[in-house]
Formats: C-alpha cells, sequence, structure tokens
C-alpha cells in the first residue's frame, strides 16, 4: 500500500500537481519511506511554488524531514538555499538510517555550488 502512495504522489508531481506536495513530506516524516531519496528529488520538479515550503523545513524538529529538504533543496538549483544550508552544516542530528543531517547539507551545497 505505502508502494502505491508513493508512486501516486511521484506521479503528481510530474504533473505538477502541488496538492501531493504536504502528502509526499508526510510520507518521508513516516520513517517507513521506502525510496525517500527519489521523494525528495521530485519535490524539485514541483518548481519554484515548492521552494519557500521546503526551505522552511530545515527548521522542522524532526531530523528526516531536514535532511530529505537539504537534499531536495540542492536539487531547485536556486542559490537562495545557501545561506540556510550552511546554517545547516553544524546540525549533528542523525535520521533513523543514522545519517547526519549536516551531510545532506553538504551534498546539497556541493550540488548547488557545481
Amino acid at each position: 500500500m505505502v508502494e502505491v502512495r508513493e508512486h501516486a504522489g511521484l506521479a503528481l508531481c510530474q504533473l505538477g500537481d502541488f496538492s501531493a506536495f504536504k502528502q509526499l513530506w508526510a510520507y518521508i516524516r513516516s520513517e517507513t519511506a521506502i525510496k525517500p531519496s527519489q521523494v525528495a528529488h521530485s519535490i524539485a520538479l514541483f518548481g519554484d511554488q515548492a521552494f519557500a515550503p521546503t526551505l522552511a523545513l530545515l527548521h522542522d524538529p524532526n531530523p528526516n524531514l531536514r535532511y530529505w529538504a537539504a537534499l531536495a533543496l540542492g536539487m531547485f538549483n536556486n542559490s537562495l538555499a545557501i545561506p540556510a544550508l550552511v546554517n545547516l552544516l553544524h546540525d549533528q542530528a542523525q535520521t533513523h538510517t543514522r545519517a547526519l543531517v549536516a551531510s545532506a547539507a553538504r551534498k546539497a551545497l556541493k550540488r548547488l555550488q557545481a
């Protein structure tokens, strides 16, 4: 069932249906996400309308959301994310898979500065 919801959400992203935005982040928050990297990448497909809400997720108490929001911001190709990502470089919180939020910020910055 989770995979069906994931695929439906990704399809809505590709169609540009912004109504899927909150549901996709709820899916990533759940810690049962099968392919959150694919979902985070798809979030960038929403374009400018998703940039500010994704940027705001860098302040969420949930490290999973901060991690994937940082990676998604690297895919937006918008330099306005750089200051917020730099601030995340000291975030040593871990996701449920033990990935550091700071590492996602580094990856996103590297992508934005390429």
